[in-house]
């Protein structure tokens, strides 16, 4: 059982914004590992679904945006050597 419910939907969603904002093409087959990385900032920030921070991501400025797409949990997502690399 999962800390936090994520849907498709809420897959989607993400992987959508990562899309838009940054052209970056998330599979199916990373949802799990979007989930792993991102439930860390949902303990950080409090929330207690991902539907709850899909909405702090819409009603947020662009800085929580920017931390999901250029911060580390996205980052490791696309690039899991950089994550190996430091270690």
């Amino acid at each position: 059982m999962r800390e936090f419910a994520f849907s498709k939907g809420d897959f989607e969603f993400l992987a959508g914004l990562a899309y838009k904002h940054a052209g970056i093409s998330l599979a199916d087959s990373k949802r799990n590992l979007v989930y792993s990385r991102l439930s860390r900032r949902l303990r950080t920030l409090g929330l207690a679904s991902f539907s709850e921070y899909r909405r702090y991501l819409e009603d947020c400025s662009g800085d929580e945006i920017e931390r999901f797409i250029v911060g580390r949990p996205l980052r490791y997502v696309v690039n899991p050597e950089y994550e190996r690399a430091r270690g």
